[in-house]
């Protein structure tokens, strides 16, 4: 009576410990199923909405230098200022996008090997993380 009533509460706590095992999992489960997705919509929003907050002027100011440079007879040669410290570089931005006005100059050698210096204001926009868009550049050449 006794080896059946061990059989019996050992059977039990079997069950309970299988119970409580599979009920661990299934709650584990449940979890992931809930924050696994949450993580991944935050993960993208914040990483693709990144670009959308941030005042990337410098970016806009280098992306004007490599779309003048496209203009330029002799590219290798051209000379951007610094923004730093210089009051014919301006950057001003759109406070409702990422549309930029970049207002600076460069100096490169024409066709003749003279130096050049080229005035521009390029207006151009952010659409993407890494792409730019250039909607229009003015050019003045002395």
């Amino acid at each position: 009576m006794l080896k059946h009533f061990n059989l019996l509460l050992a059977s039990l706590v079997l069950e309970d410990v299988q119970w409580r095992a599979n009920n661990l999992e299934d709650t584990v489960r449940r979890i992931l199923l809930v924050l696994l997705p949450l993580l991944i919509v935050a993960c993208s929003s914040s990483e693709s909405g990144s670009w959308r907050e941030k005042d990337n002027t410098k970016e806009a100011f280098q992306m004007s230098q490599d779309f003048m440079r496209e203009r330029l007879t002799d590219p290798e040669s051209a000379t951007f200022p610094s923004m730093r410290w210089n009051d014919k570089v301006k950057v001003e931005r759109d406070s409702d996008s990422q549309r930029y006005q970049v207002t600076a100059y460069v100096d490169s050698e024409d066709a003749f090997g003279g130096t050049l210096r080229t005035e521009y204001i390029a207006d151009l926009e952010q659409v993407s993380k890494g792409e730019w868009l250039l909607y229009d550049i003015q050019v003045n050449e002395y």
